[in-house]
Formats: structure tokens, sequence, C-alpha cells
């Protein structure tokens, strides 16, 4: 409890360290944030692409679970990635997000090792989708010339998008290096006591990789689909708020926000606070001529994709501790295939 009040403190310290970068002192007037009239079909779009952001993920690790030959509820699964965004939150580079999955998933009844894997296939899937998205970003600002980038950003952004292919590589094709974690977790004598369970993860996990890189090619074309749709969702959000204000290119904010959004993965601050205020307000703001358009939907995206989790993150934490939810359960036990993947991870 501790570590989430100070995490919490040190994000919104950070995030309202990189508004007054960004506007100065009117980040901080009441009068900046009153909104405009929402147009119906926008107020629709706002709510279409909240729902994306917070509900697909959900849908994303059911389909994930049933190729494992796991049914997992949606209620179930939409906590699961609750507690997940909160276990990224509180960590630098949101780091902490896959083990909350882990976590999750064992207290819901799947192996350790089956719950590790897919926490891990969540990061890869994850992972591919900033691996082609940051190219075709990086390819469309400077072809549209729609906003300026500096060459000290794009090289972040490449050695950004080439840790994230290597991840991918690693993590997603050589699943014994995973296993070898596990047994020689399981040779450690203060481990003694664990050593039966680390092994039957080891197996389990391996088992999951396997499924993982032998799934059929459409089912792995609908989970890229969903991870995209979810990723945009919270991209297309932040647009539609700024168009509530001002009307701003479409494709320039999803391609900048793909851009910040896989840099922050390596800011050592919670979730990236005070980088992603800072990047996407100076970035948008410079387009729109100042920043102060920018600030009232930047404060408003922030708080619902982004504080809110730390609301909801413990709630789904401690429904899922308390076992209201509906648990996994077995279904077809599907074998790995022995031929080679149809897809590259």
């Amino acid at each position: 409890m501790k570590r989430t009040a100070l995490a919490l403190l040190a994000s919104l310290g950070f995030g309202l360290l990189g508004l007054y970068l960004v506007a100065g002192p009117a980040a901080f007037r009441v009068d900046a944030y009153r909104l405009p009239t929402v147009s119906l079909p926008l107020g629709l779009l706002i709510a279409a692409a909240a729902g994306s952001y917070w509900l697909v993920p959900a849908l994303r690790l059911q389909t994930l679970c049933a190729v494992q030959g796991h049914r997992l509820p949606f209620g179930t699964g939409l906590l699961i990635h609750l507690a997940g965004l909160f276990g990224a939150v509180v960590t630098p580079g949101g780091s902490g997000g896959a083990p909350a999955i882990a976590a999750a998933l064992r207290r819901v009844g799947l192996p350790l090792g089956t719950g590790v894997a897919l926490a891990v296939q969540v990061t890869v899937l994850d992972l591919v989708f900033f691996a082609w998205a940051l190219p075709s970003s990086l390819a469309y600002l400077l072809w549209s010339g729609a906003t300026a980038l500096t060459a000290d950003l794009v090289a972040l952004a490449l050695v950004s998008m080439a840790a994230a292919i290597a991840a991918t590589i690693v993590l997603g094709r050589y699943p014994r290096l995973a296993v070898r974690l596990f047994l020689w977790l399981a040779r450690r004598r203060a481990l003694t006591p664990l050593r039966r369970r680390l092994v039957t993860g080891a197996r389990a996990y391996y088992r999951s990789s396997r499924l993982f890189g032998t799934m059929r090619f459409s089912t792995w074309i609908a989970l890229q689909a969903l991870g995209a749709l979810g990723w945009l969702g919270m991209f297309v959000l932040f647009w539609s708020l700024v168009r509530v204000f001002q009307p701003f290119g479409f494709l320039t904010t999803v391609a900048s926000l793909t851009i910040v959004t896989l840099v922050a993965f390596i800011v050592p601050t919670p979730g990236g606070s005070g980088f992603i205020e800072v990047a996407v307000g100076y970035g948008i703001g410079a387009e729109l001529g100042s920043a102060d358009p920018v600030t009232p939907p930047l404060l408003l995206w922030r708080l619902a994709t982004f504080y809110l989790i730390f609301l909801l993150g413990p709630l789904a934490s401690w429904l899922l501790v308390a076992g209201g939810f509906g648990r996994v359960s077995a279904g077809r036990r599907p074998r790995p295939k022995q031929d080679r993947p149809r897809h590259a991870s």
C-alpha cells in the first residue's frame, strides 16, 4: 500500500511537472479546462475509443487462453488486464505489468508455468505491434512533414524499435531460456520446497510457448488485430479530446503517440509520467501553434488512461484475491504441432 501511494505521488508529481513545462502557469488555471460543447458523433467516438482501450485487451487475453485450451470468463480477463495495468503504472517503464498478469492468472487457476508464458506472450504481442507500427509512423511523419522530428527523437525511436524487435525474438523464439531459468531455480537449495512446482512450471511454460508458436495464422492475425485495436483506442481517444477543442490531423496524432508510447517504455518513471506529458504537449502544441488547446485534452486523456488505473487496479486485484469472479476452466487440451510456426514472433 505504501509503495502504491509513493508511485501515485511520483506519477502525479512528474505529470504535473510535465504539464507545467508545456503550458506554464496556465496548466493550473481552472478556466482552462472548460469543455466546449461536444457533438453527438464525437461523443460516441470518445466513448468507443475509451471502451476499446479498456475492454479489447481482455478479449485478447481470453482468446490467448483459448489457444492454450483454457476457458477464461471475460469478466475475469478484464480484472486480470486491470491488475496488469496497475502493475505497470507503479513500476518504471511498465516492468511490473507482465509479473502482475502472471500472478493474476495463477490466482484464477492456471498453472504457474502457463501463467508466466501467457504473460510473456501478451508482452510479445504488444512488442510485435510496435515493431511494425513505429517504422510506419516514422515513415508517415517524415513523408508528410506533418510534424518536425529531431535527429535525437528519431534515433531514440529507432533504438526503442530495435530493442522491441530483439525482445520479441528472444521471448517469442527461445522459450528454452525461460525453461532453463525455471530449472536453475529448482536446483537452488533455498528453493528445495518449491522444486517440484518449478519443474512442473518449466514443462507448462514450454508447452504453452509451443502452442503459441504453432497457432493458426488466422488466430495470430486476430490477436494482432485485437492488440492494435486496444492501442489505437488509446490514441484515438486523445485525438478525439483534442478535436473537441481544435481540429488536428488524425494520422499525425496516431503516428506521434505511437512513437511517444514506445519510447516511454524506457523512461524510468512510473508509467512514463512526465515524459509523456512533455513529449505529447510539445509535439502537438508546436503543430497547433500553442499549448493552450492541448493542455485540457492532455490532462483528461491521462486521467482516463493512466490515473484511473490507480483506482481500478487495486479494486481488480482485491476482487481476484477474494475469488469472487469466475476461474479458468479447462477446455479441449490442444497438442503443439510439430511443424514449424507459420508466423514470425
